[in-house]
């Protein structure tokens, strides 16, 4: 599963001083081992080309993935080229960035469970998405306990002001159901790619059936002027939840854009994640946060909720 740079130059692309797709000793967490008749859970996530936050990210995201048994999986560079697009306008486009999500989660739905005797047996029961700018807060919540609040939901989502839903954290079961949205998804790319949050609103017309396959098999794709996001047309194994259920974001800037979002989106002491995908200054607010946890909370901060609670 190493990360591939492919058709395009070194220089293109911000790299890490190491290839943090490689599972290092202590990226890689083993869940229930020796004990196959539990499907592991899998944290997954993808640095962006700003990487200076990179680390402390890395490090709140194991921190939680060990409490709870599950893996972690961080990968970097280029793992497809399948979404590049030489002309886009930027490196992020260019690179089709916000498309290495989709391949991270397939890769990790096919990982298989090296505990058990089936060499087809699928190691993840769930994937967790979370983007590289938004850091655990609260460390007393396990996702089994959200997982179960939802039975019979395949896609945990959360909704988002701008749009019906918030792509940067979300839940799937690997189920076949899920492999499909993520095939068409990965399959929509030509439609979305110059959209402002193009694998986002995939995602999200998946949900709300505006693309799918015809009855021949092939891709289809509901033009924008038909769209009408009504809550009624949501797929019965997907569910948005309330923001703040799965993510909140820092409240330390855009102020006026999240004071439009409503104060329910706005990150406070005990939520579950924080996500800085709005913040100014996002390594210096990334890196106050998490100084504060090992200030307040000492060197295993994940063990003394109470104690970070203080952190603001």
């Amino acid at each position: 599963m190493a990360a591939l740079l492919l058709g395009c130059e070194p220089e293109q692309f911000e790299r890490v001083t190491e290839d943090l797709s490689q599972r290092l000793s202590d990226q890689i967490i083993q869940c229930n081992p020796g004990d196959a008749s539990k499907p592991c859970i899998a944290i997954v996530s993808h640095s962006t080309l700003d990487v200076k936050y990179l680390d402390l990210a890395k490090d709140v995201h194991q921190r939680y993935a060990r409490k709870f048994g599950y893996d972690y999986i961080l990968r970097n560079n280029l793992l497809t080229e399948q979404f590049i697009d030489r002309f886009a306008s930027s490196k992020v486009f260019q690179l089709g960035l916000y498309w290495q999500k989709i391949f991270a989660v397939q890769a990790a739905f096919e990982e298989r469970d090296a505990r058990s005797h089936d060499p087809e047996k699928r190691r993840y029961g769930w994937v967790m998405w979370v983007d590289a700018d938004a850091l655990f807060t609260n460390f007393t919540i396990p996702l089994e306990e959200i997982t179960a609040k939802h039975p019979g939901k395949s896609f945990l989502v959360s909704r988002e002001p701008y749009m019906k839903i918030n792509a940067g954290i979300f839940l799937l079961k690997n189920d076949p159901w899920s492999r499909e949205m993520l095939a068409t998804v990965a399959r929509s790319y030509a439609y979305y790619r110059n959209h402002n949050q193009p694998e986002q609103e995939a995602l999200q017309d998946y949900i709300f059936g505006f693309i799918g396959k015809d009855g021949r098999g092939e891709l289809s794709y509901t033009p924008v002027e038909q769209k009408y996001y009504d809550p009624s047309l949501v797929a019965k194994e997907a569910i948005i939840l309330p923001q703040r259920h799965l993510t909140a974001f820092y409240p330390g800037s855009g102020m006026i854009t999240l004071f439009a979002y409503g104060e329910d989106v706005v990150w406070e002491p005990g939520d579950f994640i924080e996500h800085f995908a709005i913040a100014d200054q996002k390594h210096k607010a990334i890196k106050a946060l998490t100084d504060c946890f090992k200030e307040k909370g000492g060197d295993s901060y994940e063990n003394n909720q109470t104690a970070i609670q203080e952190c603001r």
